[in-house]
Formats: C-alpha cells, structure tokens, sequence
C-alpha cells in the first residue's frame, strides 16, 4: 500500500541497505480525496452491511 514514517532509528533493513517504499504527494492526495468523499451524507446514509464481510 503506502510507506510509513519510521519513528525509531534506522533498522535493520535501512543499515542493510534496503529501500522503503516513497509516499508521493500524489498518492497521499488521492487517499485524503477518497477519505473526505466517504464522509459526505450521500454515502453515509446508506446502511452498513449486517455482516463483516460483503460476500454474504
């Protein structure tokens, strides 16, 4: 999915070189706009499903 902010040191994949994944402000705009337009009435007005999973 999307990187996350190390808030310790670096670990053992940093000291070995390993990369992690880049946010881009792309990504993090996309993810903020899907976010917002869930919280809007249109879409909260519509019942949750009764069971954990959508396949039922």
């Amino acid at each position: 999915m999307v990187g996350l902010i190390a808030l310790a040191g670096p670990g053992r994949a940093e000291r070995d070189g390993a990369r992690r994944p880049t946010l881009s402000a792309v990504l993090l705009d996309h993810a903020a706009r899907l976010w917002n337009r869930g919280q809007q009435p249109e879409y909260k007005a519509i019942p949750r499903h009764r069971a954990r999973s959508v396949f039922y």
